[in-house]
């Protein structure tokens, strides 16, 4: 057996080096692609600021919190420990001209632990959730690429009761991922 060994002492020592550098050299290139589609890149913006970002200008003008056992709360249907948060944000497109298309995004409502630009809880856009609550007439429910005009939009989420005043807006734009907008709110 030591024989064995030793006339194959340099093929067991290419196996024992080789594979797990093989297995390394995948996965890394798989997960650097897997990083690169994920929001992970925080550009955070303190409260009532304006920020450009992928050519567009985000500004958070007004939030409300609507208690799930308030009246309001009570006509929306909110089901029970939850509360409505609806943020409106203001968007002006900037240079956008007809053949061009606004940016297109994503919202994300994120619950952060002091100032950390990690989310401990999120929770995504809830129009089309089986809540009595409609945005009024002529108000956008998300970005629109089609916008190319200042526009306005009101996103609702449906969180936890629990969820700490502590809240961000994230909105992720497809081709600046890993980069994302967080307007604290």
């Amino acid at each position: 057996m030591k024989r064995w060994f030793k006339r194959n002492a340099v093929a067991l020592v290419a196996v024992a080096v080789l594979t797990p550098t093989t297995i390394a050299v995948t996965f890394s290139t798989e997960w650097s692609s897997y990083l690169s589609t994920r929001a992970t890149q925080p550009v955070e913006v303190a409260e009532g600021r304006t920020a450009e970002f992928d050519g567009t200008e985000w500004r958070v003008t007004r939030t409300e919190r609507v208690s799930s056992d308030s009246r309001a709360g009570v006509e929306a249907g909110l089901p029970a420990g939850s509360d409505l948060v609806m943020v409106t944000v203001e968007v002006n497109p900037g240079n956008a001209t007809t053949e061009d298309e606004s940016s297109f995004c994503t919202v994300r409502l994120g619950e952060y632990e002091g100032s950390g630009d990690t989310a401990t809880r999120s929770w995504g856009d809830a129009t089309f959730a089986a809540i009595d609550y409609r945005n009024p007439a002529g108000v956008e429910s998300g970005c629109s690429p089609d916008i190319i005009e200042p526009y306005v939009f009101i996103s609702t989420f449906v969180i936890a009761d629990d969820a700490s005043d502590n809240l961000g807006v994230q909105l992720e734009i497809p081709d600046r991922l890993p980069q994302y907008l967080l307007l604290r709110l």
